[in-house]
This record gives structure tokens, sequence and C-alpha cells, in this order.
């Protein structure tokens, strides 16, 4: 029997945590109803005599199924494979895999739990009742916006999916002071980077080389597949750990036990062959952000190990066998052996190094504290101090109570909208108009900073620049002056609707999985094809939150649980898009990991998270340093970063984008509509980091800031930043060339069709009025003749 288990998901509502089942399970929409429950029940009891022979359980769902069930004593299931979102014709897969004629080789790109509830995170939203991970302030009814009024803290810090279910097991297992009593397999089903395949792998001969810079480790291991029957592929995947040191627990510096270093896929290996595979692991992946101390990066003292697994719990098994752990010598706390021969120490730091990854690698700009204004503890506004979880103190640092914010006068002021516009020293208003000759085509190739861009601004007028950054739903508009043609943008990371067949990929978490860098690339490629046969040249793609809780709305559209993996998925699919003239609007930019309150929620955590978890699948995506993504378009959120919206914020937007990540692109927001209206304003946004609108406006959207120079000044940069993109990467191009000449023009029945639903709006609301005061005079007329 065959029982397919299936969840949806979609943009605007978290997953419910509970009530959704009368009589069900514990309630959540991500375990089993009672019906399903009894149905896997009813056939235990048929296997049991012999009706049926297997149980085959295929979890049909983007978010995580709770797999409790699996170890209920009345449920006998033979097999569970995980399909994700299948697409459009992913179920074909599903079947052949189901039968054998083709082999599965993915690896789980988040932890399946027995228990959803159990992460840090969700352990801070079961004071919240389960029901939404916003809260309102204390006294939010004196915030005149909805989209003032909620917030939520990220009280867990890095500890993140298997981060913190790995750490807090090695610590038991090492009998750390204050882990308290812990057991792993009453939390976690099956741990991330797991998985199985028809093959039967076996991984030998595993060594680990310093390069000859020094800047980076090859590790290499022989994969060997033991099967008689079948031939199959293998994602080999490579854990780090980092040393906890007396230094990061005196500085808040938290360290997971394993993370995910570096992986690979080999090619297909015939039964009874192997195949040796040698992956990079930079020592750049050694640092981690230390926001009390240093205020930057640092790479402690202290030994740093790397591991070949199965998934995350045998790393950790692996290295902890390697420091000397058996089952037998820690008292049953370690659930298995590990592996000693596939772990090995690579390097023994003799001295905390506060200096080498202080400046960025990808601009040469100093990296600092950008972020406290969004800790709580740090933030000059807040008279609450949070308590951040910590594997120096397990027991006293879990959440045990709601995080309640009471509003300072500070917070009510900072959450206002239409601050003051930054002042530029020494601004002053640009030309417009000018007729120097020069066309968008005829910079094609020059650098951002070439003198020529200069002057084919000066000919735009001040209405073109204010109808560029304002009207961005779904195109760029013809800007004619420098012959800037329309370009079009479709909203989709998993297919582009209305192409041929209609086609749809399956989730990007399954993307993931595949652990198969070649393979991403080219469904960015086809997405891309897609595109263009439809006259596209951007996408609102790819999409690269956390996987931060298993009840997120959008978990679909996201990679994983692991920023490593989010951060490699998401640069090949960048690839494959932008080398096809496509220009990739990476979203969204940033913390943007729930759905509920999403406009306007305060998102409070600290800078460690901020940078290790968070930011980096968009630092390696947005990079034009050589082996990043290097997108040419970014969507920022509708959320707030502390106080202030994230399309808003110069730290994230500046500081950190362009001066630390050197993002050369532009920066979209995501819908600016009626509802957002009061936080995703025009005054706060391109005058501190944004360039275009996902909106609806005009050539006069911006008359009110025509006298203002810095703003003016801001105006001018954003619009150099989209064409300076379009001109160059954008497939929108391809056959402008120097002396084409570009308008803006309507054809008859696009003009027709205009005017027609104009007339109908008009009889719409006509009618609507006279029903209205027909039924109130009809109203009055009936009290009369009572």
């Amino acid at each position: 029997a065959i029982v397919n288990i299936a969840r949806s998901s979609g943009e605007g509502a978290d997953l419910t945590t509970s009530s959704l089942y009368t009589g069900g399970l514990d309630g959540s929409y991500l375990s089993l109803s009672q019906e399903e429950f009894d149905t896997l029940e009813a056939l235990t009891e048929m296997k049991k005599v012999g009706t049926i022979n297997k149980i085959i359980v295929i979890l049909n769902s983007s978010a995580t199924i709770q797999l409790d069930f699996l170890d209920n004593d009345s449920i006998d299931v033979d097999s569970c494979l995980w399909v994700g979102n299948v697409g459009k014709s992913g179920i074909f897969a599903v079947a052949k895999a189901l039968t054998g004629k083709i082999v599965p080789s993915g690896k789980l790109s988040d932890t399946y739990l027995k228990n959803n509830f159990s992460s840090p995170a969700m352990m801070q939203q079961s004071y919240n009742n389960y029901k939404k991970f916003m809260s309102a302030y204390e006294n939010a009814g004196s915030l005149t916006d909805d989209s003032q009024k909620y917030y939520g803290v990220y009280s867990e810090g890095i500890y993140v999916g298997y981060r913190y279910y790995e750490t807090r097991y090695t610590d038991y297992v090492n009998g750390v002071e204050n882990t308290g009593e812990y057991n792993y397999s009453e939390d976690v089903a099956y741990p991330f980077g797991y998985g199985l395949s028809y093959a039967d792998f076996s991984y030998s001969d595993f060594s680990v080389q310093e390069s000859e810079d020094g800047k980076s480790f090859n590790v290499s291991v022989t994969v060997k597949n033991n099967s008689a029957t079948y031939d199959g592929k293998e994602a080999v995947c490579i854990y780090l750990q980092k040393p906890y040191t007396d230094y990061d627990k005196t500085n808040g510096v938290e360290k997971a036990a394993v993370e995910l270093a570096g992986y690979s896929k080999t090619g297909v290996i015939a039964h009874g062959g192997q195949e040796t595979v040698t992956i990079n692991v930079k020592k750049e992946q050694f640092k981690s952000y230390d926001a009390n101390g240093a205020k930057t990066y640092i790479v402690d003292a202290g030994q740093y190990y790397l591991t070949v697994a199965n998934g995350a719990h045998e790393a950790a098994n692996n290295i902890l066998a390697l420091q000397g752990k058996t089952v037998e010598n820690t008292q049953n706390r370690m659930d298995k052996n590990g592996n000693a021969l596939l772990a090995k120490m690579v390097w023994n730091n003799p001295t905390l190094d506060t200096e080498t990854y202080s400046v960025s690698s990808h601009t040469g700009n100093a990296i600092v504290n950008r972020l406290d204004f969004a800790d709580l503890n740090k933030y000059e506004g807040s008279n609450t101090q949070v308590t951040y979880v910590s594997r120096g103190n397990w027991v006293g640092t879990l959440p045990k109570e709601k995080i309640i914010i009471s509003l300072t006068e500070r917070m009510i002021s900072d959450l206002q909208s239409k601050k003051a516009i930054p002042e530029s020293v020494g601004a002053s208003m640009p030309s417009y108009g000018r007729n120097n000759g020069l066309t968008l085509a005829s910079l094609r190739g020059k650098a951002y900073d070439h003198p020529d861009w200069e002057k084919l601004l000066d000919q735009m007028t001040f209405e073109e620049q204010s109808y560029l950054l304002t009207n961005g739903m779904y195109s760029t508009v013809v800007v004619e002056s420098v012959a800037k043609p329309n370009t079009k943008e479709f909203d989709g990371p998993t297919g582009v609707v209305g192409s041929k067949g209609n086609l749809s990929m399956p989730s990007e978490g399954i993307w993931a999985s595949s652990y198969n860098n070649d393979l991403i690339k080219r469904v960015g490629e086809m997405l891309a094809e897609d595109a263009r046969a439809l006259g596209y040249s951007g996408l609102y793609a790819n999409a690269i939150n956390i996987h931060r809780m298993p009840f997120g709305g959008r978990s679909h559209e996201y990679f994983s649980e692991d920023p490593y993996l989010s951060a490699i998925a998401g640069v090949n699919e960048v690839r494959g898009i932008q080398s096809k003239g496509v220009i990739a609007n990476v979203k969204h930019l940033a913390f943007n990991d729930q759905e509920d309150h999403r406009a306007g929620g305060s998102v409070w955590l600290n800078e460690q998270e901020a940078r290790e978890i968070i930011l980096l699948p968009f630092e390696y995506e947005l990079s034009s340093a050589e082996g990043m993504g290097n997108a040419h378009a970014v969507m920022t959120a509708m959320n707030r970063i502390g106080t202030d919206w994230i399309g808003a914020n110069e730290n994230v937007l500046i500081n950190i984008m362009r001066g630390e990540w050197g993002f050369d692109g532009y920066c979209i927001t995501d819908m600016a509509a009626s509802d957002t209206a009061y936080i995703m304003n025009y005054q706060d946004g391109i005058s501190r980091g944004t360039d275009l609108f996902l909106g609806n406006g005009s050539n006069k959207a911006l008359a009110e800031f025509q006298n203002n120079a810095s703003y003016c000044q801001r105006m001018r940069e954003a619009s150099h930043r989209i064409l300076y993109a379009i001109c160059n990467f954008s497939a929108a191009m391809n056959g402008i060339y120097i002396d084409t000449e570009v308008s803006s023009t309507s054809w008859w029945w696009q003009t027709a069709i205009i005017c027609v639903d104009s007339i109908l709006i008009v009889l719409t609301i006509g009618a609507t009025a006279m029903y209205v005061l027909s039924e109130t005079a009809e109203r009055f007329r009936r009290k009369e003749n009572v």
C-alpha cells in the first residue's frame, strides 16, 4: 500500500500550529490527522494478516511533516520517501523511484523531526500559545498603522535546525555542565544531510591536504558502491567543527558542533565500482562573527575538525569518535559509535585571529558591527533584555517565557515612516535634460564609474527618473532620452506560467537535496529559457530565505535550514539564469522567514545569527567576487529589522550589501501596494538604498522631492544602478544598437482595452452606489411603515 501524506503552503500566511484537526493528534497542520493515523493503523493490521505486503509512505510536502508516527507501535511502515512538491511532471520520477527504475541519490535539506516544536525558535513561539511567531507590542495601541505593531525575537541565535540538535547532543555526550538531560532520538527522526539509496555506498581513504597557498583544504574520499545490482550516484558531504573556547563563552560567540562546509556529487558509480571525490573547503569558512568582543569576524585558537558523513548526526559521532568517545565510555549518552577514520583534526590554530577576516575578501572594506540597532540588548531605545540561547548554559538560556516588549518613546519614534532625508555633504542639484548624444547601448561594457555614465545620466529628465524608479511592476519602463528599452520581469522561483507546457519545477528544497550543483545550474538555465521564450528578461528568483521553523508559509520557495547549502545551491541557479541574459532578482532580503505579519513586522536578533545564518546566502549570491553568484538585482522584504523597514536600512543595503559584498546591481522592493504604503514609501526607500519600487508610479510620483539636492542625487544613483545592470546583463538590450531610437508607444487595442476597463469601473461604481442608495431608501420607507 502506498500512502500519500500531502500538505500545502503559500504566500501570506504561515502554516497553522494548532486547532486544525478536531480530535487529531497534536493538532498542528504538519502532524498526522486522526484519519491519516487510523488509515496507517488499519493498513498495519492488513499487513499482519498478509492482505498487503508493505506500507510505503510518501511525504508530499515542502514543509517538514512531523514523523513521530513512524515510532508508534501500532504502525509498521516499511519505507518513507520525501518528494516535496513535485511540480508538473515530478510524479513520474516518483513512480520510477518506487519501482526501482531510477535510484534515489538525494539527501535531506532539512532536519525531519518527531517533535516539530522542539527547536529553540519553536520553543519561543510556544510561549505565544503556538499561534503566531509575531506578537503585538505590549502597548501597540498607541501606534497608528498595522505595520508598526508586531515583532518577533530570534532568541535562538545561530542554533537553527540541526545546529541546535547536534550541538546539544554533542555537549550531552561530552558531559558538559548545564546541558541538562537530553534525548536526541526523542526530537530527531532523520538528521539533516541523511539519505538512503538502493545502491549501498561506503567511504574510505579519507584524507585532507592543506592547499599550497594555505587558504583552503582539499578533502578527498573514496566512495564505493557495494551493491551487487544497482548503479547510482552519491552526494558526498563534508562537515566542520570549530573549537568552542573560553573566549567565546566570555564574549557570547556561539559555535555549532558541526556545520556543512562542502559537498559534491559523484557520477554514476557502477555496482561494485568506486570513485574518488575531492572537495575544497576554504579556511574562510572557519571564521565566526564576534559581535561583542572584536566586533568583526574572528578565527578562534584551537582545533578544527573535518569529517565526511551521511548526515549531520553521523558527522557529530565521527568527530566524537576521533576525540575518543564511544557508546560505552559515555555511559550510553552517545547513541552510536562513529567512524574515527572518516574524521581528521586538520588545523590547530595557536592564537586567536581577529585580523584576517576583519576586511571583506570581496571588496577589501573593513567589516565591523552594523546591526547593533537590531539587537534589543544593544539598541538604545530598548527596555528589554534578551537571553540568547548559548551552549555555555543550555539549561539557563533555552526559552522559558514569552519575550514581552513594551514600547519606549524612542521605539515609537523610530517606528514612524517618512523619516528625515539623509543629507549628503556638499550635495548639489544634478543636471537634467542635457543633449550629450549618448545612448544606453553606447555604454555597454564600460565600467560603472566611467565618466560617460555621468554624461548619460545628465540626459535624463527628473520626470523620467521619477517614472523609472516608481513604476517597476513586473517591468522597467522605457527611457527615451537614453534609448533604454522596456524590460519585462516574471515572478516565479519554480516556473514561468504561460510557457510551453506551463512548466512547473518541484519545490526548491528538493533541488537542494540533490546536492548537485550542475543540475541546479541547468534548472536555472531552463527557467531562463522559458522566460526568454515569453519575452521576459528578468525573473523574481531565486528565493533564499531560511527554513528557520517548520511552519513557514513559503518553505516551498526556499532551499534549506542550512545557510551554506542555500548559498551554494542559489549561486548555481543564479549562474544558470543569468547565463541566458535574464537578470536574477534574488529575494527576499532579508529576515523574511515567516509570512504572518510580514508587512512591517519587526525582527530583533543578534548580529552573529544575522551574518552567519540569515545573510550568508545573500552574500554568496549577490557578491561580484570570483566564485560568487553576482546576481544583478535583489528584492527586499516587507518586514523591518529592528524598527527600520529593510528597504530603508542603509546598514544592510549600503554598508553590508555594497560595501562588504560588492553588489553591482539594483535593489527592488517587494509588492508596494496599499496595505504596505505606510512602511514602503518613496521618501524612506530611495533615500536609503532602494532603487526601484514594484508598483505603479508616475513621472510626478517624486515631485515633492524635486528641490531636495540630496534626494535628487539618490534618484540619480538609483537610475544609474538600474541602467548599468540592464545595459550590461539583460537580453532586453539584444538588437539595441548605439543609434537605435526607443520610444514608449501603445497599440490602438491597448488604449481601447484601458478605455473599456475604465468605463466598466465607472459603471460598476455607479451601479453599486445606486444599489446602496436604493437599499437605504427602502429601509427608511420600511421604518416609516412600522
